[in-house]
């Protein structure tokens, strides 16, 4: 099981002005994001009150390497809140509660008869070891892998991710996402994200997101995408 906490604001239509631009910027940081285009498709278990269960399958294709259906067996990521407003961010530029989850990966669940729900996501990230006196930035791949191999098979123990989405759903809507993510040992988890925030910010320029919907996952695709709440700009 992976321990994080968590928080993420959602956008429809456009983003923060300059937020993407900023964030993907190689003179303001020091080194390109991961990821990016061409995207991925994750698809969402949808059912009543999953506002504090996240449940997936990320990056399908539609088929499996062996040519199994999608909808067949398949790897599975479930995500359970364990405490809302386990902390709080306030700063000048952004604030809101952080959510403490745990992570666990299941191998080969039968998931067909469930009602699912796709989104086509572009994502950038950027991923920092908080093991140390200060967090230091790991210069990521398109692939969202180490740019040094060497560290390919030592990611840290502690850590935070920081992931700018572009997202849309099946009706053709857009919306962006943007969150900070900190992982590992739950004694240090908070710290560890307002570190991130404040070594980020720290860079310059940061946006304002304020502007944005602050909630988790499973609760905006809930509220705003299965039951079309989507007036919100």
């Amino acid at each position: 099981m992976m321990l994080s906490g968590e928080i993420r604001w959602f956008w429809k239509t456009r983003s923060p002005k300059g937020l993407l631009e900023w964030f993907i910027d190689e003179d303001i940081h020091g080194c390109k994001p991961g990821g990016g285009p061409p995207g991925r498709k994750d698809v969402y278990l949808v059912g009543n009150d999953l506002g504090e269960l996240s449940i997936k399958t990320r990056g399908g294709t539609g088929s499996d390497d062996d040519g199994r259906s999608s909808s067949d067996c398949q790897d599975v990521e479930v995500k359970g809140m364990v405490a809302v407003d386990w902390g709080v961010l306030n700063f000048t530029f952004l604030t809101g509660p952080v959510e403490f989850w745990g992570k666990w990966p299941f191998h080969c669940l039968d998931i067909a008869r469930t009602e699912k729900y796709e989104l086509q996501k572009t994502r950038w990230l950027r991923k920092f070891d908080t093991g140390g006196a200060y967090p230091v930035e790991i210069p990521l791949g398109p692939d969202e892998k180490p740019v040094d191999e060497s560290i390919e098979n030592a990611w840290p123990i502690l850590g935070c991710n920081v992931e700018m989405t572009e997202i849309r759903v099946s009706k053709g809507e857009k919306w962006f996402s943007f969150c900070f993510e900190a992982f590992g040992d739950r004694k240090t988890i908070a710290d560890d994200l307002r570190a991130v925030v404040i070594t980020i910010n720290s860079r310059g320029a940061f946006p304002d997101l304020r502007s944005g919907i602050c909630l988790n996952y499973p609760r905006w695709i809930s509220t705003y995408v299965v039951r079309g709440k989507t007036n919100r700009q």
